[in-house]
């Protein structure tokens, strides 16, 4: 049996992937915020008093001041990922007063794990302003972690979208539930608004750093990679899914954003399953778009 006991710095810190073999206990404290998702095999945790067995795609969330163990139970291996961070006051008492379940499994297509990663492509590659679009989406994550559990994010979490682009995401999200994940025209999106398409374009440009056309194309590659990491439909289905049948189409969307075919995908690294500059910023959206 191993044991870990470390202590965390009060300061804002950035983790990325542990791997344990099977017996392996972590004990700590933790002085600073910590969120952990297990990649694969099982986690079992105890935190405030309650014990959980947390097996692959599931997510929990360590506050300041509290002790907590986990306990890796896989013989085949398993893995984690984890950023640690300092929460707000506001954010620690917004989290106390929505008592949201500490730990939860990830839905298909949730952003919560893929924010992880690119945090850690941010770090890897420390682009200029890094840490600032690091800090932008850890908000956007614990507004996820929020909204999938109680449908309510305090204002303090998000950097609100303009009300034009959020609006513009319900429609799109509205539509492809209702007709399936093809192109929305932007005549069309951009008339279901009242705005010109022109003026659909600059508002994006300037929230997101993307056009509307490019922001659907991240959004339904995002989604096929989640649909291919997080469950067994085939390649065929989750083409179908994503309302791109042509198998050439498909493998050059992935190869954009990932740079990876999509025969690759269930194979690769966590890590590597999130471009190293989204077309996207993260942000409210995130907590709003995906189906629950």
């Amino acid at each position: 049996m191993h044991r870990v006991c470390t202590g965390c710095s009060s300061r804002f810190t950035i983790a990325s992937t542990a791997r344990y073999p099977a017996g392996t206990i972590y004990v700590n404290h933790h002085s600073v915020g910590q969120v952990v998702v297990v990649e694969r095999g099982t986690m079992r945790w105890r935190y405030r008093g309650a014990t959980w067995d947390l097996p692959a795609l599931a997510c929990a969330v360590v506050l300041p001041g509290h002790d907590e163990q986990r306990e890796w139970l896989d013989p085949s291996g398993n893995v984690h990922s984890f950023i640690h961070c300092n929460f707000t006051a506001g954010a620690i008492a917004a989290w106390e007063r929505l008592a949201p379940p500490p730990c939860r499994r990830l839905s298909p297509a949730n952003v919560i794990a893929p924010l992880i990663h690119h945090i850690f492509a941010l770090k890897r590659t420390q682009p200029p302003g890094w840490q600032e679009a690091a800090t932008y989406d850890l908000r956007a994550l614990l507004a996820a972690y929020l909204s999938d559990c109680t449908h309510c994010v305090p204002t303090s979490l998000v950097a609100p979208l303009p009300s034009l682009v959020a609006d513009a995401l319900r429609v799109l999200r509205d539509r492809w539930r209702a007709d399936g994940m093809r192109v929305l025209p932007l005549r069309d999106w951009a008339g279901s608004l009242g705005c010109s398409v022109a003026h659909l374009n600059r508002i994006f440009r300037r929230a997101l750093g993307t056009t509307p056309g490019a922001a659907q194309q991240m959004l339904r590659a995002h989604y096929a990679v989640h649909m291919l990491t997080q469950t067994d439909l085939s390649m065929k289905e989750v083409k179908a899914a994503i309302g791109m049948p042509g198998a050439s189409q498909f493998c050059h969307l992935l190869q954009r954003f990932y740079g990876i075919p999509p025969s690759r995908i269930r194979s690769a690294e966590p890590a590597h399953l999130f471009p190293p500059q989204p077309v996207l910023r993260m942000g409210e959206w995130a907590a709003l778009f995906w189906e629950r």
